[in-house]
């Protein structure tokens, strides 16, 4: 807690000096504003944040909370942030870790940020996840409790670690146990029944940890039952709901909502042609070439010229036409990174940009789910804690996602 008490000092009394040697060598910084995601390196996080300091600013962190573990610890609050007419809150969370015996911040990420003028609904709506044990319902409302039972493994790959633990139902609360025998559709038109509650800990470590884990010259090797307790550890838990009578899916409903109405896919060459070039004449999109032929290592051609790619929706009800469009240069750490997705509308035969941010990996579907006749967009995240989000276009609603904690740095 102290460490955060002088991060928020630092900011606070706009001291930089006080500010920059609390982050770590190694270090992956992921800020959110509004809709905009940024990934940052520590001295382009630095950079960018010196910027900052040159303005007064009050930061708050509020309800924080620590895990740790004896190569880690996770600190999470609430951040409030504001700076002239600017302001957004958000939970946020920093990966600590001890380096040259100090500790330092090695991640640094703001999970959701909502613009303090922004007025919003929810739409009812959650994600489900397949796992080896079966499907279950995601219930991020739900806190979960501190006590649990025996953990399982749900399976580790060379970055994920994925476990369950048993959980005394008579400790939860009513936002997960409302959903007790309630039956839920999922995204492919399969009826499900919530049966049981686990505990969920999906977690990418830092490198560092899981080297300590497989043994090194300081550590011995922890057994596979030590692993699991160490990572479970390493993160707040989510509830989760096993269902019964279906597989998989991605997206669930409570059985009385109305369906989900899919949107169709558009094959018009002329169209997407126009989207593309709408793309290309972007202010961002410019904005960002010039970067790239000041700070990339091979300035030649353009930033978008391999990935651009344009993709388009239609309603059938109500006809609306939703354009995707996106480009990303792959660019990570201390290479020049350019990355930009615009959403456009056709209307009267013209573009109308409703939004942009930082490219999805991809555009798994369009879908009206609240049946209001516009679409919204089921993506596949490139940021490092998110596997799924829903956008609304229209940004008339906050956008449900399915996330991980990410630990570890890319660099």
């Amino acid at each position: 807690m102290a460490l955060l008490a002088r991060w928020v000092e630092a900011q606070n009394s706009g001291d930089f000096a006080a500010y920059e040697p609390l982050y770590a060598a190694r270090f992956l910084g992921i800020k959110r504003a509004g809709e905009r995601v940024t990934n940052f390196h520590r001295e382009t996080w630095l950079g960018d944040r010196k910027r900052m300091f040159s303005k007064p600013m009050k930061v708050e962190a509020s309800e924080p909370f620590v895990r740790a573990t004896g190569e880690s610890a996770e600190l999470t609050f609430t951040q409030h942030w504001s700076s002239g007419t600017f302001s957004d809150v958000g939970p946020k969370r920093l990966l600590v870790v001890r380096e040259a015996g100090a500790l330092k911040i090695a991640h640094e990420e703001l999970l959701h940020s909502q613009l303090v003028e922004q007025t919003s609904k929810t739409v009812d709506v959650h994600f489900t996840l397949a796992l080896p044990s079966g499907l279950y319902l995601v219930l991020p409302e739900a806190k979960a409790p501190e006590k649990h039972g025996a953990i399982t493994s749900e399976g580790a790959s060379e970055t994920m670690y994925t476990h369950t633990a048993q959980v005394d139902e008579a400790q939860l609360p009513a936002a997960a146990t409302g959903w007790k025998k309630r039956k839920v559709r999922l995204d492919d038109g399969c009826i499900a029944e919530v049966e049981s509650f686990v505990l969920l800990s999906r977690v990418e470590p830092h490198f560092g940890t899981v080297q300590a884990w497989k043994g090194d010259d300081e550590h011995k090797p922890l057994t596979p039952a030590q692993i699991a307790q160490e990572a479970f550890a390493l993160t707040e838990p989510q509830v989760a709901a096993k269902l019964s009578g279906c597989k998989q899916g991605v997206i669930a409903q409570r059985e009385e909502a109305s369906a989900p109405v899919a949107g169709e896919r558009v094959s018009d060459d002329a169209l997407l042609a126009k989207a593309r070039a709408a793309f290309i004449k972007l202010p961002s999109v410019q904005a960002l070439q010039k970067r790239h032929l000041k700070e990339a290592e091979d300035p030649s051609g353009v930033w978008w010229e391999s990935s651009l790619k344009a993709e388009a929706f239609k309603h059938p009800a109500s006809g609306q036409t939703l354009l995707s469009v996106q480009a990303d240069n792959g660019g990570v750490c201390d290479e020049f990174a350019a990355s930009e997705w615009v959403l456009f509308e056709l209307r009267d035969g013209k573009l109308v940009k409703l939004r942009d941010g930082m490219a999805p990996a991809r555009v798994n579907r369009a879908l009206d789910l609240d049946g209001d006749g516009r679409l919204e967009l089921l993506v596949e995240q490139p940021d490092f804690s998110t596997d799924y989000a829903l956008v609304s276009p229209d940004r008339a609603w906050t956008e449900p996602q399915l996330t991980h904690s990410y630990q570890d740095c890319p660099c």
